[in-house]
């Protein structure tokens, strides 16, 4: 795990500690539930809906739906994230809900591309906190976004993560981002089967079941496997083991590239 995911997760560990139980049904802070009904009284017939959906391992997302042509539109943007305390926020108007369905930029293992599961979560699993239901005016993408998560893979990961990791003799992180971006190629590769779950914490069991080719997830398995076994005991050992965990990872990108029929 790099430095600066060390820190987030320690952040969100201590959030977490803090956090109060979620509203019955949604997922929500009651805390963040008070703050969306103070801006939507604010903002009045200004905004025209509020639609959030838990994520995995934060507070959410909320969309708020500001209506076509209203003024002062980056005030109510910044407003927004100046009073609301937690979760990601993006502000539109509703016109704009198309750019929910954009796929967004994977960059790994630097940044989890989350814009690209959103509009699935928004309409699987998403509800309402103010105003009207949008959820059926949101469109899905056109474009499979798994070919662009292998791309970054190649072109990111191995640089940034594999060979900075392998340089630097950090066999424990190399292994255990490998195994977590393959739970996040299999997300991706969900998405575009229009599964109905689409997460990281549960993509190889809904992988097993959905994707016709039986070898990548035999390779994750191993490298999870791998990682059980991995101790740091021994710098040969430990560099053995990141090398095939890297090899793996090779042979996992080419196989989701080329499924076998």
């Amino acid at each position: 795990m790099t430095p600066a995911m060390r820190v987030l997760e320690r952040e969100n560990a201590g959030c977490a500690a803090l956090a109060e139980p979620p509203v019955a049904g949604t997922g929500l802070a009651p805390r963040l539930e008070r703050q969306v009904g103070e801006l939507a009284r604010s903002f009045g017939d200004r905004l025209e809906s509020v639609l959030f959906c838990p994520l995995p391992g934060d507070e959410g997302t909320f969309v708020f739906v500001f209506r076509d042509g209203v003024g002062a539109f980056l005030d109510l943007v910044a407003e927004v994230h100046a009073r609301l305390s937690g979760g990601m926020v993006r502000c539109l108007r509703r016109s704009e809900l198309f750019e929910l369905s954009l796929t967004g930029m994977f960059i790994p293992p630097v940044v989890f591309n989350a814009q690209a599961y959103l509009v699935y979560w928004l309409a699987r699993r998403g509800s309402v906190l103010h105003g009207a239901d949008l959820r059926g005016e949101l469109t899905w993408p056109a474009a499979p976004r798994l070919p662009a998560h292998l791309r970054a893979c190649r072109k990111y990961f191995r640089s940034h993560g594999l060979l900075r990791w392998l340089l630097a003799g950090d066999y424990a992180t190399l292994i255990e981002e490998v195994e977590r971006e393959m739970r996040h190629l299999m997300t991706t590769a969900l998405l575009d089967l229009d599964d109905g779950e689409p997460r990281p914490d549960t993509a190889a069991r809904r992988f097993a079941a959905r994707w016709p080719d039986p070898r990548p997830l035999a390779d994750w398995r191993r490298l999870v496997s791998l990682r059980a076994r991995f101790d740091g005991r021994g710098r040969a050992a430990a560099r053995r083991a990141a090398l095939e965990a890297a090899w793996l990872f090779e042979r996992f990108l080419d196989q989701l590239s080329h499924p076998s029929p």
